[in-house]
């Protein structure tokens, strides 16, 4: 299961709408074949892995990241194909919350005289796939936060300098943040300060993210790499204070105005839209008062915070919120990781609110 596992890591972010499954089969105790899941329309794990496989897959054994599908989507069903194929036993890490599927892919399989085991390495299919499995059941987007700070939790220095805080190694791991949500989003404050590419770059094979800026102006942005690409990708101002509505403008950037006031409507206002749009995952790149909005909206699902071995002092705050809570009621991170990177630490987990 730790190899399907990995075979699903390396197709991260380019599977969507899809998650991302690994799959491989084993018969005498030797792989004989292997598979991920490949772009939309493309074949699912468990078919890839049976096409490695060939006639030898009669009798042997399928493990896979995640509950084969039993419905015609995109693709014919998974199920189908492992049952005509003769595999012997399935071993499963974690049940497909999607309606579509949760739990009949295992029923047709055992219906069909196949032993199958689930929740081998559970958590860490779970993790892999958490964007997914968020969207699929609430059809609002899986929200990520990152944020760039120092020890004393500045995210710049009171002469203006931002670039860089932390090392070229969390930059990369920035990069590869990037590539495996759909789409990426920043402030207003952010864009006229930095003009950020919002792109991916040094990974090979990954997309570029849908752009996404907030803000209270609909001319918000002139003359930034945002405003001047958004023909060539497509790029979303959220917009604050004012009716609502949705148009293009003429640099081709879609308008979302929200109708709303308070930031933190704002920002559930954008979800429930981005939703609709099937964007189904987000990461929050700053400035440190959108990602204090969205978590008093407690809007924010994952954090990740890039701590630089280094102190600073002043003004330049990075996360914090807008009204304080009772030490009896904070916001949390679970099942948290730590990773270093560089000369750098990342911290990482879930957020969970009192």
């Amino acid at each position: 299961m730790e190899i399907a596992l990995e075979c699903a890591k390396k197709v991260k972010g380019k599977t969507a709408p899809n998650p991302a499954v690994g799959a491989i089969i084993v018969k005498d105790e030797q792989i004989i074949g292997k598979g991920a899941t490949g772009a939309v329309g493309e074949n699912h794990a468990e078919i890839n892995a049976l096409l490695g496989a060939g006639e030898l897959s009669d009798g042997a054994d399928l493990y896979v990241s995640l509950e084969p599908c039993s419905h015609y989507g995109k693709t014919p069903p998974c199920t189908d194909a492992i049952i005509k194929a003769g595999i012997k036993r399935v071993f499963i890490a974690c049940l497909d919350p999607n309606p579509q599927v949760a739990g009949r892919g295992t029923e047709k399989l055992r219906a069909a005289g196949i032993e199958v085991e689930t929740g081998i390495l559970a958590d860490e299919a779970t993790r892999l796939n958490e964007d997914f499995f968020w969207y699929i059941t609430r059809k609002k987007p899986f929200v990520a936060a990152k944020l760039a700070l120092t020890l004393d939790n500045k995210i710049a220095d009171d002469f203006g300098n931002s670039q860089w805080i932390t090392c070229e190694k969390s930059r990369q791991h920035t990069h590869f943040l990037r590539s495996i949500y759909s789409s990426i989003a920043v402030g207003n404050g952010t864009l006229s300060a930095d003009n950020p590419q919002l792109t991916v770059r040094g990974i090979e094979g990954a997309k570029d993210p849908v752009r996404i800026v907030f803000a209270s102006d609909k001319n918000a942005g002139q003359g930034s790499f945002f405003r001047q690409n958004a023909k060539n990708h497509r790029s979303i101002l959220v917009l604050r204070g004012i009716d609502k509505y949705r148009e293009i403008d003429k640099d081709g950037v879609e308008i979302w105005a929200t109708g709303e006031s308070d930031y933190k409507d704002v920002f559930l206002s954008f979800l429930e839209i981005a939703g609709s749009e099937e964007i189904d995952s987000v990461l929050l790149e700053g400035g440190s008062k959108l990602i204090a909005n969205a978590l008093e909206a407690r809007a924010i699902n994952r954090l990740f915070l890039f701590y630089a071995t280094k102190i600073l002092g002043g003004n330049a705050h990075g996360l914090q919120l807008n009204s304080p809570l009772q030490l009896s009621a904070p916001i949390t991170l679970e099942k948290t990781e730590t990773q270093t990177l560089g000369s750098d630490i990342l911290l990482s987990g879930l957020v969970r609110y009192s």
